[in-house]
């Protein structure tokens, strides 16, 4: 049995997530010495069982060999070159030479800036060098992506700070000094595409106050573009408390409302569902630039750009190859993601585990296929939180006891509110009076989900504090869930 196309892109793609993240765990040159010894056992394998064909294995049970010692082969070669890869980008700016310098710099903002409660964050790209820095602005400054910025300042270098290595996760955004007391004069607006495209964002942010109260209208602005910058410090607490930051992260529900409304217009209007869905892969790329091309988002962008595509071509899309896909893609762009970006490493860790999970939790169900809607809400949502809780208590050093129950009451109502959102939106820059009707709907829905989540993280027992973490304990815990969908998967419980 050889490997088809699919299957040798997933090999290699999964090979190459694995030799990304050993990069952070195990020492490269170790992990390649062991591709290379499992090489030599997998050729030794193949070898001896062609010489003994007759004697030793039938025909069946030979294919198999050659399969699964092509795929090790295969996905060894891509450890290899996932390793490699990693370690060349953790050297490059390995080094701060000119901290403590007072520069002038004069570039354009990289990012879209960050407003949080006292300032504005944004990042400059200095022109004709890779060199870039974080400033920190006052709250209230105007500037927005493509500006650009002439800068007075000292430059610092970061720091690693309650265990947190803050220097490694700046270079995972390129970013190489940061600018705390900065000058910073604007030169000149932004006229680039991805400059106009964040000044449309700031303008659909702006009729979204207007049409909607606060604190309704920031939740609206985070289901939307993602961020929860936009809501006050007491509501992130308590989204936090209760497990429900995620809503707000752009997500697969950012890009299945925005392939569903496009998909349905362009049917409506006309359009073969081939030239919809090429109409939604364009607005799905437009809408990542515009909200700044965070990890979650892109993943979500890159999964629902394949399945389009295998919709335009006529080709099933196995849902593991897709993400593991996927994340190859995004570790081929910059492999730091996998250990110092927090929304990476949940987003996937969610998509495997409702993946895995669900069916697991199906099978229990004499027959799942006509469970109410609300019992397969509490399913994904006990499949997505098993998944990635250690990654939460890890990072977070809490864990939320109301998640399963706030996401209950909320993410039913979730799907309905991001697409009157959406809609909101959209009206607003047609015709203006309609934007109204919808905005309405969306207030109330957006207010019933602040009103449950802040009730339940009013309650004393929402979140425990977690002092220590065992990473022996999280393996133990993964291998547990992996064991488990392993066991289903060999009854054929995937396979249905």
């Amino acid at each position: 049995m050889s490997l088809h196309r699919a299957q040798v892109l997933f090999w290699g793609s999964l090979g190459f997530v694995i030799g990304v993240t050993s990069v952070f765990v195990l020492e490269p040159r170790r992990t390649i010495w062991t591709c290379v010894a499992l090489s030599f056992v997998c050729v030794g394998i193949v070898g001896y069982c062609i010489q003994r064909r007759k004697s030793v294995v039938n025909c069946a049970r030979l294919d198999d060999v050659r399969y699964w010692c092509t795929a090790i082969l295969l996905s060894a070669v891509f450890v290899v070159v996932g390793v490699l890869h990693c370690d060349h980008t953790l050297h490059q700016h390995d080094h701060y030479g000119l901290a403590g310098e007072s520069v002038t710099l004069h570039g354009e903002v990289a990012r879209q800036p960050i407003r949080s409660e006292k300032f504005l964050n944004f990042e400059v790209q200095e022109h004709g060098s890779d060199l870039r820095v974080l400033v920190r602005g006052a709250k209230y400054a105007g500037f927005s992506l493509g500006d650009e910025l002439g800068i007075t300042c000292v430059l610092k270098a970061p720091e690693v700070f309650n265990g947190f290595n803050y220097p490694r996760y700046l270079q995972m955004r390129g970013v190489h000094y940061l600018c705390d007391d900065a000058e910073v004069t604007l030169i000149s607006p932004g006229t680039g595409f991805l400059a106009r495209i964040a000044r449309f964002r700031t303008m659909i942010e702006a009729d979204l106050n207007t049409l909607i109260r606060s604190p309704e209208s920031g939740l609206a602005s985070g289901l939307l573009f993602g961020g929860d910058d936009r809501l006050s410090q007491k509501l992130q607490d308590a989204f936090s408390r209760t497990g429900m930051s995620h809503i707000v992260a752009v997500s697969g529900y950012n890009v299945s409302v925005i392939i569903m409304v496009i998909t349905v217009v362009g049917i409506y209007l006309g359009l073969w569902r081939r030239q919809a869905s090429i109409l939604s892969i364009i607005a799905i790329v437009l809408f990542v630039a515009m909200i700044g091309f965070p990890s979650s988002g892109v993943r979500a962008a890159v999964m629902g750009m394949i399945v389009l595509c295998a919709l335009i071509y006529g080709r099933a899309v196995h849902a593991f190859g897709v993400v593991i896909f996927a994340a190859a893609l995004m570790l081929v762009w910059n492999p730091l993601q996998i250990a110092y970006d927090v929304g990476f490493q949940l987003s996937f860790g969610a998509v495997l585990g409702i993946m895995a999970f669900v069916p697991v939790l199906e099978h229990f169900v004499q027959n799942y296929r006509k469970i109410p809607f609300i019992v397969e809400i509490l399913f994904v949502t006990i499949s997505a939180q098993l998944f990635v809780l250690p990654i939460i208590v890890y990072h977070f050093m809490t864990f939320s006891s109301v998640s399963l129950l706030t996401n209950l009451f909320v993410l039913p109502i979730l799907p309905f509110t991001m697409f009157f959102v959406f809609v909101t939106a959209v009206m607003s820059q047609i015709w203006f009076p309609i934007a109204f009707f919808f905005a309405l709907i969306s207030q109330v829905l957006l207010a019933y989900e602040i009103a449950v989540i802040t009730y339940f993280a009013e309650r004393s027992w929402s979140s425990v504090e977690i002092t220590e973490f065992s990473w022996v304990l999280a393996v133990l815990y993964y291998s547990f869930l992996v064991g488990i969908t392993a066991f289903f998967n060999h009854k054929g419980l995937y396979r249905k």
